[in-house]
């Protein structure tokens, strides 16, 4: 006997199944999911193809990479994939503010692009993203998928932004699930309009934002845990702190948060020391290695221009190296003299694309939400980490800051310049995930009557409307 659709739905709410099914969307990990993913679905849809940050500077190294090229060095690719960078250059020429008035025209026009296998060109890499290849796992692996296919070069392109989304939206939500407290604070954080955008666009980003939540969150775990430390515990920690200091330099310093694990989960001293070395001197010596060969390859020499003016790296290591005071001093300044702070703070909550910033009612609303989120979620009933990992989570925080702003030094600003220019917020996700630790410990709160739960769901929303409405008149407005 048929049972009508309406039939179905009545018994799966007799028998709670679809109440079960509600219910999970008021869990942490899911509401990121729901949200996160909705997000993505749209705005890759709605950005234009290598339109959205350095989408055309991290589209190089993907190809350089797939072709065989590790180092950073000029790569044979197929003639089509530096046509389609070249044709996307012109549509959207730097340093042209936005709105864009992109059309339909336009994208096709990078679609009739042909691969042109036959006919290579070479690819000459970009100073702006002198990343490991690690950082473009992902996107390289559907390349190359897509390059035995014989897709064209905007199918190239799109798969690796999608292949990108969908590693960093899995990611987060493994990380979510694993964390044992603030796991509403950390859903929040990964919702908000900054990073929401950045998941979606073809960067390093997409998969280093969530490498690093997930590090977080399974160092927290291990330090909480009342059982000893399993092997599949251990390896997690072990690949994904090899991939969080490879996926950009200076997220290394988060490897330190192993130190907290106690000994007890080890079963002794020597296991203790041998473990936590295993997590962080590789994952610590490839970061060096990394950087010593970028050193002495490919930035050795390099002179180039960034709207902050003629960049020598080399010129501007050796001002750092023989003059530290002075170097000091442009730190200092730049933190207290100049807008690094609110900037900062505002790129962290919703700046973002070419950049864009949203209207100040966006602001208003996330910046409440998250207050009400991360103050109302409460700790009390969660396991207490060691004290230790709090001066642990401070000391990454203070040292990554600082190395991330004498990275761009290096590699944005002119020799001897007087501050720092080129800080984004963005940068700080990776940091700020493990700073939830230092939240003070208390009861869960309700705020206007709303639960956490709720108030997650309102940042989550505000979030998805603010981005797809910013992002719809940058432009196609």
């Amino acid at each position: 006997m048929t049972v009508s659709s309406a039939e179905a739905v009545e018994r799966a709410f007799r028998s709670g199944a679809i109440r079960d099914f509600l219910r999970l969307f008021t869990k942490p990990e899911y509401l990121f999911l729901a949200f996160g993913g909705l997000a993505s679905l749209i705005l890759l849809i709605l950005i234009p193809p290598l339109a959205g940050g350095n989408e055309p500077n991290n589209f190089q190294p993907v190809a350089a990479v797939a072709a065989g090229h590790v180092l950073i060095e000029p790569a044979s690719v197929p003639g089509g994939i530096v046509k389609l960078l070249d044709a996307s250059n012109r549509q959207f020429p730097e340093n042209t503010p936005p709105p864009y008035h992109y059309s339909m025209a336009k994208l096709r026009a990078l679609a009739s692009i042909p691969l042109s296998r036959e006919s290579p060109a070479t690819l000459n890499p970009n100073a702006i993203t002198v990343l490991n290849p690690i950082s473009y796992i992902p996107q390289v692996v559907v390349y190359w998928t897509g390059l035995a296919l014989d897709f064209s070069p905007l199918a190239l392109f799109y798969l690796g932004r999608i292949a990108g989304a969908l590693s960093g939206l899995l990611l987060t939500f493994l990380a979510i699930r694993r964390m044992p407290f603030h796991r509403y604070g950390m859903a929040a954080l990964a919702l908000l309009p900054t990073i929401v955008f950045s998941r979606t666009t073809l960067d390093a980003d997409q998969i280093t934002h969530g490498i690093a939540f997930y590090f977080v969150a399974n160092a927290f775990a291990a330090m909480v845990e009342p059982r000893k430390l399993s092997c599949r515990a251990l390896t997690t920690l072990v690949v994904s702190g090899l991939l969080i200091a490879q996926s950009k330099s200076a997220y290394f310093v988060l490897l330190q948060l192993v130190l907290a694990i106690p000994v007890a989960r080890y079963g002794s001293r020597l296991r203790w020391l041998f473990a936590s070395a295993l997590i962080a001197l590789p994952g610590t010596a490839l970061n060096i290695a990394w950087m010593v060969a970028l050193k002495h390859t490919y930035v050795a020499g390099l002179h180039y221009y960034t709207w902050a003016g003629h960049v020598y790296p080399d010129g501007q290591t050796a001002f750092i190296l023989q003059h530290p005071l002075a170097y000091l001093g442009v730190l200092v300044r730049t933190i207290f003299t100049t807008n690094l702070i609110p900037l900062t703070l505002l790129g962290f909550i919703g700046i973002f694309g070419p950049p864009v910033a949203m209207p100040v009612v966006f602001y208003a609303v996330l910046v409440a939400a998250l207050f009400c989120v991360l103050a109302g979620e409460g700790d009390a009933g969660s396991p207490s980490v060691p004290t230790a990992a709090k001066w642990l989570t401070a000391s990454a925080f203070i040292s990554g800051f600082v190395l991330l702003l004498t990275l761009i030094y290096i590699k944005w600003d002119s020799p001897g310049a007087s501050v720092i220019q080129g800080f984004q917020g963005r940068y700080l996700f990776p940091l700020a995930a493990p700073a939830l630790t230092c939240l003070p410990r208390s009861g869960s709160r309700a705020y206007l009557g709303l639960g956490v739960a709720s108030w997650t769901a309102i940042l989550a929303a505000t979030s998805l409307f603010g981005t797809v409405f910013v992002t719809w008149t940058t432009y196609w407005g």
